[in-house]
């Protein structure tokens, strides 16, 4: 993929038409990336005993072919390329103006200043479903007892049968 984290973008369709931002995360495999500020989602969250629901809004991923490149030299959307480097190496560069885009000491956003995704702040209900299901396991039990104490199920007693 020709676009890296720490690009910064123009979006050129949808409802974030013309916002210009910064690459977040990049998905290489499905060729998509997170943008900073833009398609962004809310996610409702139920409410439970143990915490009040709530809304949580992050940004959802974006095609790549979405957003195009800012030419560092012009200013405007441009296309990417590739020229060998003198060590072997490619380097990118914009059609625009044949301004290398990977120039050295530029401060490039890592993995770990990203935001986490939202999925991360949801937490895991399996201990609670085990303990749900525990007590459940418990009532059935207790039921049985009282049943063969007295001899019928409650809900015959209940029925008057």
């Amino acid at each position: 993929m020709k676009i890296r984290v720490g690009d910064s973008v123009v979006i050129i369709t949808g409802k974030d038409k013309g916002k210009v931002a910064q690459v977040l995360r990049v998905f290489a495999d499905d060729n998509r990336l997170i943008v900073e500020g833009a398609n962004m989602r809310t996610k409702h969250i139920r409410k439970t005993p143990q915490r009040p629901g709530e809304r949580i809004r992050y940004e959802a991923s974006l095609h790549a072919s979405n957003v195009m490149i800012i030419d560092p030299k012009t200013k405007k959307r441009s296309r990417i390329r590739f020229d060998d480097e003198a060590g072997g190496k490619k380097l990118r560069v914009a059609v625009r103006s044949s301004e290398p885009l990977d120039v050295r000491g530029v401060k490039r956003v890592s993995k770990k200043e990203t935001p986490k995704l939202p999925r991360s702040s949801v937490k895991d209900t399996s201990s609670f479903e085990e303990e749900e299901k525990d007590t459940t396991r418990s009532m059935i039990d207790k039921r049985k007892e009282i049943d063969k104490s007295s001899g019928q199920s409650h809900f015959q007693h209940s029925r008057g049968s």
